[in-house]
């Protein structure tokens, strides 16, 4: 046993190797354990995070999905004993709001995403939040192929001067 993996918190976090309640396709799940290529949405703020990239840091992460009629809520924590970086999005499928046509549902996207991360991570780093708005559009789905259509706008918030991104794109 080395010193160095049980000097923080976060190290008692390799103790839970994995928790799963509900089942993940399901309307309600929660995960506990490693992340390893953890896409939140469409993972325009966090893509195939991983937490266990650090052979002295042995955090315990969470992530938990709800499904309440057409919205979906995600939610992802890095570090339960620490709250290092954590964020969330929830989408709305515009389909099922607006039509009753089973033919229109999830083909049109709005989501709102959150992301903090509180840069203690065994480094100083500043304090950094960000906000993210999408909206995508199926332009082409069947059983062999789904091509969908992007837009967002983003900035960090709580800095002197907030900053403001956009994207637009394609997916296959």
């Amino acid at each position: 046993v080395r010193r160095r993996d049980w000097d923080e918190d976060s190290d008692f976090g390799q103790i839970l190797r994995e928790l799963r309640i509900g089942p993940e396709e399901g309307a309600f799940a929660i995960r506990g354990g490693p992340l390893l290529g953890h896409t939140l949405g469409h993972g325009h703020l966090v893509s195939r995070f991983a937490n266990r990239d650090d052979p002295d840091y042995h955090p315990l992460g969470a992530t938990a999905h709800l499904v309440l009629g057409p919205t979906r809520s995600e939610l992802l924590v890095s570090d339960v004993l620490a709250l290092r970086l954590f964020a969330a999005e929830t989408s709305v499928d515009m389909g099922r709001v607006m039509s009753t046509d089973a033919g229109q549902f999830d083909r049109y996207h709005l989501a709102f995403s959150v992301a903090h991360d509180e840069g203690a991570s065994g480094y100083f780093g500043p304090k950094l939040t960000l906000l993210h708005i999408d909206f995508d559009v199926a332009l082409h789905r069947s059983a062999a192929a789904r091509v969908f259509a992007y837009t967002g706008l983003g900035s960090r918030i709580f800095v002197p001067v907030a900053d403001l991104g956009a994207l637009i794109g394609l997916s296959a």
